[in-house]
């Protein structure tokens, strides 16, 4: 078997609708609190995010990676007592709300993860699961039952009905522009 990069980074997305995301501070101290290589154990063939661009993107040319030419601009490993800091400044203790996943085995792994470090913070988080549903409509053009499939993960995603989101991020090239 020969692994190979596929250009993903697992996202977490916060909705700054929700009053809980307004400020900034909040949603650096609940990255912080990430542990990326965790994240990386969980999903087994990964590495740690260290930003979002991921591996394998090329620079200005095809001799030079982005992310060797950027950096790192996230930590792999948590940074807890910075996160409890931040949300003190923020004047938060605590809260609830929601993780929306698709209904699917490695994403739910990662939001439970999730769960469990902001828990460690005070947060009460939940995870809900988002998959598809199938609905009949009738045409009644046609007089016949049309069934259609709604990816209700992706309507979450598009309609911003979410607390907190995982998204896998896709660069669709390599090639940065």
């Amino acid at each position: 078997a020969e692994i190979e990069d596929m250009m993903v980074t697992e996202s977490v997305f916060f909705n700054t609708e929700n009053d809980l995301f307004k400020k900034a501070e909040v949603r650096r101290a609940l990255s912080l609190a990430i542990d990326r290589e965790k994240i990386a154990e969980i999903l087994t063939f990964a590495d740690p995010a260290v930003g979002y661009i991921p591996n394998g993107v090329f620079d200005t040319d095809y001799d030079s990676s982005f992310r060797e030419e950027s950096g790192d601009l996230i930590a792999t490993t948590a940074s807890l007592d910075e996160a409890r800091s931040l949300l003190s400044s923020a004047g938060v203790r605590s809260g609830s709300f929601q993780i929306t996943v698709r209904d699917d085995e490695a994403y739910l792994a990662v939001a439970e993860y999730l769960c469990d470090v902001w828990g460690d913070l005070g947060f009460n988080v939940n995870i809900k699961k988002a998959g598809t549903t199938k609905e009949t409509i009738r045409d009644t053009i046609l007089e016949q039952d049309v069934a259609y499939t709604f990816d209700n993960y992706i309507e979450a995603y598009n309609n911003s009905d979410f607390d907190v989101i995982l998204v896998d991020m896709s660069m669709p090239s390599p090639d940065p522009f």
